[in-house]
């Protein structure tokens, strides 16, 4: 184990300290969804990006509180809600760059599209490629800004899904032709879930992806919004993000 991971180790265990110090510290407080493996309360540290972004708040002399909601609920209470300092994680976005003081990436989302085995597409050279299509998607979720912008222009079909695992479902009973998802998220969900039991055999995902999304923190666009950012970027300089993400995903799969 590095002398890195050790010391990330051990600001996880402080922020889990009730009492003492750990109260003592200003309180970040953000929403966030159910997706995991990136953010789960049935994960150890609320999953591999809750675990990371406590890491790095730990380091800058900040303890943080983290409410899950559906996602829809988690942006609006994030950005409206005088309970919240902002929500997490979000993609890169013309509407994110407008609403949000972004944080430092902190982690990475490969963004595929998923199929079953048993069907056949041509190279997607881009998005252009997907308009003969009707892609299942997540209501609320933001996939890449050109697909985005081809839905809002009505180039691009989508079938709207309530939740990743419900898209997968449909996916796995061709109700939808592709669908696009998180890889980790879809390999986590058809490990994990009861409802996808089974599906596993039927389902893959497209090489390479769609594109990698950065995961960053959308802090409320005002002045102790920009210092928490600045505040976060501080203390992400004590993280190796790829090495902390790696060793939390690794352990999890043993």
């Amino acid at each position: 184990m590095t002398r890195r991971f050790r010391v990330l180790l051990l600001l996880l265990c402080l922020c889990q300290v009730r009492g003492g110090l750990a109260d003592s510290l200003p309180v970040v407080r953000l929403a966030t969804l159910e997706w995991p493996p990136y953010n789960s309360e049935t994960l150890p540290q609320g999953g591999v990006n809750t675990a990371l972004v406590r890491a790095a708040f730990a380091a800058a002399g900040y303890r943080l509180e983290v409410e899950t909601f559906p996602w829809s609920a988690a942006v609006y209470k994030g950005l409206h809600d005088a309970r919240f300092d902002g929500y997490f994680p979000e993609y890169l976005s013309p509407a994110a760059r407008r609403d949000c003081y972004l944080s430092e990436r902190a982690g990475e989302s490969p963004v595929v599209l998923a199929k079953r085995k048993d069907s056949q597409y041509p190279p997607v050279r881009g998005v252009s490629d997907l308009a003969r299509y009707r892609i299942g998607v997540v209501q609320g979720y933001n996939n890449t800004e050109a697909f985005d912008a081809n839905v809002a222009r009505g180039v691009q079909k989508v079938d709207v899904a309530l939740s990743d695992e419900q898209n997968l479902d449909k996916l796995a009973h061709g109700r939808v032709a592709l669908i696009i998802i998180d890889r980790n998220v879809m390999a986590w969900l058809l490990a994990n879930s009861p409802r996808l039991r089974g599906q596993e055999a039927l389902l893959d995902s497209l090489r390479p992806p769609l594109q990698v999304q950065g995961l960053y923190i959308c802090f409320k666009r005002d002045a102790h919004g920009q210092t928490l950012a600045d505040s976060f970027s501080g203390g992400l300089r004590h993280v190796d993000v790829d090495d902390f993400t790696r060793r939390y995903l690794s352990a999890l799969h043993k």
